[in-house]
C-alpha cells in the first residue's frame, strides 16, 4: 500500500505517492496551495483518531473513518456541552447531536449533518467518544500521510499542476439529480491484472484473536482491508505460500 494518499471528496480524484518516488511526492506538494494540519490526529496501527479539546476543558477522542457512519456516544454531548435533539424518520425517532458548530469553533473541519446517538455496545476495547465518518470527510479535500502519520485538511489546491498519470477517479452513489446520495468513495485497484472496485475505507478494522496477535503483533485492533470470499479463495489457490490465519479476526 502506498505511504501517502491525497483524497478529494469534491473533485473526485485520488492521488497516490509512493514511498521512494520523489517525483510523485513533489507533484503532490505542488498541488497543495493551503492546508491545515490536524494537530489532534493520532495514528494507531494505521487507524486514525482525532483528539479534541472542548472550551469547557473536557477532552474527546473520535474515530475517523471514510467508510463509516455518523455516530456519537450517549454521554459525549453532556461532556462537551452539546444539546441532544431528535429526528423523525417514518415511525422512528432518533436522537441526534450537531457537531458542526462545535468543530468549527475549534478550527476543525465541520460535519455534514448531525451525528446519531449510538446506545449499542462497541466491539472495540478502546474508549472513544464517537465516529467521524463519511459525513465528516464529505465535500472536502484531504491529505493522508501514513508514512509521517499526518492528516491534513486541504483548503486550496491546484489540480492543473497534477500529473495525469497519477490521477485515479473515484466513484460515488448518485441520485436521479446527479448529486451524491452517499459520500462513500469507490476506488478501483489492480491486483494481478484484475481491476477491482473497492470502497476507500480508512477505518476498516480487524480485531485480532490471540493466535493472530502472536503471529502479526501484540495489537488488539489494526487497520486492514476486506475482500469477498470468492476473490480470497482465488488468491489463496494462486498463492499457497501466503500465511492464512483461520478465524484470525475475532470481530467476524
Amino acid at each position: 500500500m502506498s505511504s501517502k494518499i491525497f483524497i478529494s471528496l469534491v473533485t473526485v480524484f485520488l492521488i497516490f505517492a509512493c514511498k521512494n518516488t520523489s517525483k510523485v511526492t513533489n507533484s503532490i506538494s505542488n498541488l497543495i496551495v493551503q492546508e491545515q494540519l490536524l494537530e489532534g490526529a493520532e495514528f494507531e496501527q494505521n487507524r486514525i483518531f482525532l483528539n479534541v479539546h472542548a472550551p469547557n476543558g473536557q477532552k474527546a477522542k473520535f474515530y475517523t473513518d471514510t467508510g463509516g457512519g455518523k455516530i456519537i456516544n450517549p454521554d459525549t454531548p453532556s461532556k462537551l456541552g452539546l444539546a441532544i435533539d431528535s429526528l423523525r424518520e417514518g415511525d422512528r425517532v432518533m436522537e441526534t447531536v450537531s457537531l458542526s458548530k462545535f468543530l468549527e469553533e475549534l478550527n476543525l473541519p465541520p460535519t455534514l449533518g448531525p451525528q446519531f446517538i449510538f446506545r449499542g455496545k462497541s466491539p472495540f476495547k478502546e474508549e472513544t467518544d464517537g465516529m467521524l465518518g463519511a459525513n465528516w470527510f464529505a465535500n472536502k479535500i484531504w491529505y493522508f500521510d501514513y508514512q509521517n502519520q499526518k492528516l491534513c485538511w486541504v483548503k486550496k489546491w491546484n489540480l492543473k499542476t497534477a500529473n495525469p498519470q497519477h490521477l485515479v477517479k473515484l466513484g460515488f452513489m448518485k441520485n436521479t439529480l446527479g448529486k451524491h446520495s452517499t459520500h462513500f468513495p469507490r476506488i478501483p485497484i489492480i491486483v494481478e491484472g484484475d481491476t477491482i472496485q473497492t470502497l476507500f475505507d480508512s477505518g476498516a478494522t480487524a480485531v485480532l484473536n490471540e493466535d493472530a496477535q502472536e503471529q502479526i503483533g501484540d495489537h488488539y485492533a489494526i487497520g486492514t482491508s476486506f475482500i469477498v470470499a470468492s476473490l480470497f479463495d482465488k488468491w489463496k489457490a494462486q498463492h499457497p505460500e501466503w500465511k492464512v490465519i483461520e478465524g484470525g479476526d475475532a470481530l467476524l
